[in-house]
């Protein structure tokens, strides 16, 4: 058995080689948390613009389309063209809406960094018993 003073230095030099590591280990997570924050920002950025832009174009296109369908059925009864027109929009408004909160549903926050953080809970685990 080796004696108490020869235990210490040992024990210390393990338990800065341990904190170490453990140091090391969080820095890697912070930055793989910090590259999916940043990727994550850019996407919605980008995401934001597209949708600004289609929702621009989709609605001087829907008003092209209301004009023409309004002027085409003017004679015969303005007031249907109008209806038909509002269930319509009205139809792919609720389309819209649902595709949105699926894709809100399926949405998963820093998966990369949910991963090694339960990767790295394993593999302490398994270390403790």
């Amino acid at each position: 058995m080796e004696s108490p003073g020869k235990m210490v230095p040992q024990f210390i030099e393990n338990s800065k080689r341990i904190a170490s590591q453990l140091v090391a280990i969080a820095e890697n997570r912070f930055s793989l948390l910090t590259v999916e924050l940043l990727e994550t920002r850019e996407n919605i950025v980008r995401l934001v613009f597209l949708a600004l832009a289609m929702a621009t174009c989709g609605l001087l296109a829907g008003m092209g389309l209301s004009g023409v369908i309004v002027l085409c059925f003017w004679d015969s009864s303005p007031l249907l063209a109008l209806g038909v027109l509002t269930v319509l929009y009205g139809v792919a408004t609720i389309i819209l809406y649902r595709r949105i909160l699926r894709i809100v549903r399926k949405w998963e926050m820093l998966p990369a960094t949910r991963d090694q953080l339960r990767k790295d809970s394993e593999c302490v685990k398994g270390h403790l018993t």
